[in-house]
């Protein structure tokens, strides 16, 4: 178990982004980005008899429709003692840009999701295994390290469980202002 990730990587986009400049390039804010590719890893947390936590990793990939607005699928994975979580879902981001690019430097956002979760567990006996609805909404900041390099923190609410993560992204292809 790895049971300190969550706090590691939650406070390193803090860390880096206090040693960062605060100015951004000419080329970046005539510019804005078509896509982002992210892994990102953290903890669940929920309730049973006590507030419990279990690290999970995950991957995703978001495609501009807009400066501010994103859509892409998200995939995560919950690994336990005894079981296992898997999540797919289709999320909607929204960026909260100060000016009037999106290219700056750290970049708040809220995002909605819904897709699937597949929960696997072993028995005494047998494994088994059970498909339900997933629903996460949650918020965070992604702050940009060079031109294509972003790092982020974010805090979620989904099914069943509170989520905290930390994310490294890259910013795939750009589009003309």
């Amino acid at each position: 178990r790895f049971g300190g990730v969550a706090p590691v990587a939650s406070s390193c986009p803090w860390v880096i982004a206090a040693s960062m400049s605060a100015g951004a390039s000419e080329r970046l804010v005539t510019t804005r980005w078509a896509a982002v590719a992210e892994v990102a890893a953290g903890a669940h947390f929920f309730a049973d008899d006590s507030i419990l936590h279990e690290t999970f990793l995950g991957a995703a990939g978001r495609l501009y429709l807009t400066r501010r607005l994103s859509v892409g699928p998200e995939f995560s994975y919950v690994p336990g003692m005894d079981h296992r979580h898997l999540v797919l879902t289709g999320n909607v981001m929204f960026d909260f840009p100060n000016g009037k690019h999106v290219s700056q430097r750290v970049i708040p956002f809220v995002l909605l999701g819904a897709g699937v979760l597949r929960h696997s567990w072993t028995g005494s006996r047998q494994s088994q295994s059970k498909n339900g609805p997933a629903v996460t909404a949650g918020g965070g900041v992604h702050i940009l390290v060079g031109e294509r390099l972003t790092i982020g923190g974010e805090a979620r609410i989904s099914t069943l469980h509170f989520r905290l993560s930390g994310m490294v992204g890259v910013r795939i292809g750009r589009v003309p202002a």
